[in-house]
């Protein structure tokens, strides 16, 4: 059984304005139906309702650009073990 982790991105039309939604790091398509919020005078895009939900409980952190695709670096002599693995 095969397990496939890479995360792509849906095909988005060449010349199609995107956005990177702050809370997920996900590259959203702009439209007039894609969920957003005004933050210090500037628009942020997202792909959902929930992480649009995230975003407006805490505007300040997300805004920052610490949350989307921020992941902490692992010693390099940390040894992975699957979560999975008995």
């Amino acid at each position: 059984m095969e397990h496939d982790h890479s995360h792509t991105t849906p095909d988005i039309p060449e010349g199609t304005e995107t956005a990177k939604d702050p809370v997920c790091g996900m590259t959203v398509q702009v439209g007039s139906e894609t969920r957003h919020a005004a933050f210090q005078g500037k628009t942020f895009h997202f792909c959902s309702e929930g992480c649009q939900t995230r975003f407006k409980a805490d505007p300040w952190f997300y805004a920052s650009g610490r949350a989307a695709g921020q992941e902490t670096a692992a010693p390099a002599d940390a040894q992975y073990t699957c979560p999975m693995h008995p």
